[in-house]
């Protein structure tokens, strides 16, 4: 037997983004403007449902740091790269401690049959994990699982410190791993 990890592909990924209309373009969405706005930066849109659902995931356990997979799409309109999150899959089977989040062989295993099974279609737009008290940054060993899961210029990573209620983006921007800005999208008037 073998020593070495064996990683799965976790989902057909594409570096072209498919067509398709930039929320902004929908009269009957409300869009939100969260953090830092940058105008070089990929727009990342999310749902306040769907932000809710991510952050109830991280106080499950405000003992030790959870995570799980964005699942979305990377998309173009007219020029415009961005990325949409329509769902999450928390990281079942992952080795959550007081200080650190790894994703193992099976947490891999069983976000891609559950990938295929409920977001056909859809590929891993990035990933979530909680940093309970510590606040919203991303630690060298996070950086590392970025730089080598999430490594195409439009994956996501999602930081939530479920103590201080405080979360934040961080995408690729010239090579390097940056806090950025997102738009939350809802239906108007909420």
């Amino acid at each position: 037997m073998s020593s070495e990890i064996e990683f799965l592909d976790t989902a057909p990924q594409s570096a072209a983004p498919i067509a398709k209309r930039i929320p902004f373009a929908d009269k009957n969405l409300a869009i939100e403007a969260k953090g830092r706005e940058n105008p070089s930066q990929r727009p990342i849109f999310v749902s306040r449902a769907l932000l809710t659902r991510i952050v109830e995931h991280s106080v499950s356990d405000l003992a030790h740091e959870v995570g799980g997979v964005l699942v979305g799409g990377h998309y173009e309109d007219n020029g415009t790269d961005f990325i949409e999150i329509e769902g999450f899959l928390n990281a079942d089977f992952a080795d959550g401690r007081a200080a650190s989040f790894k994703f193992t062989h099976r947490t891999w295993e069983d976000i891609t049959r559950r990938v295929e099974r409920e977001h056909e279609g859809k590929v891993l737009v990035g990933w979530h994990h909680s940093h309970p008290g510590y606040g919203v940054f991303l630690s060298h060993h996070d950086t590392f699982i970025h730089q080598n899961f999430f490594n195409l210029v439009w994956q996501v990573a999602l930081v939530v410190d479920p103590l201080r209620m405080e979360l934040g983006f961080f995408q690729w921007q010239g090579g390097r791993i940056v806090d950025c800005g997102f738009y939350l999208t809802g239906a108007p008037g909420r």
